[in-house]
């Protein structure tokens, strides 16, 4: 799982590995606590805020790990995520979007 520093950037993060034959997918696009039928006919209750889980539904993707996975397949991963970062690292504002004005992404380094 990686995640991206804002929202709007997540659609376009998954895309981007997936149009490359890399099935990446949202991870929890909707907040557990946010889904129809929570808690599914058991008591729970909610106390405070839950914006972590709110902000990971809406920043986190994931990835393909798996204990078959060959290395060519990680680097080939690996080099997507890179990809993209690079594409878009001029777009974000130096620390503060999904790519950071550097040569790959945090999860890369």
């Amino acid at each position: 799982m990686i995640e991206t520093k804002k929202p709007e950037w997540r659609d376009q993060l998954v895309d981007f590995p997936v149009k490359n034959g890399v099935d990446a997918k949202t991870h929890y696009s909707i907040a557990i606590h946010q889904q129809p039928g929570y808690p599914w006919g058991k008591s729970a209750r909610s106390v405070g805020p839950l914006t972590n889980a709110e902000t990971n539904a809406a920043c986190c993707i994931s990835l393909p790990m798996f204990p078959e996975l060959r290395q060519d397949e990680v680097d080939y991963v690996i080099a997507k995520v890179k990809e993209w970062d690079a594409m878009f690292a001029a777009q974000a504002p130096a620390g503060k979007g999904p790519a950071q004005r550097e040569s790959a992404c945090a999860c890369c380094k």
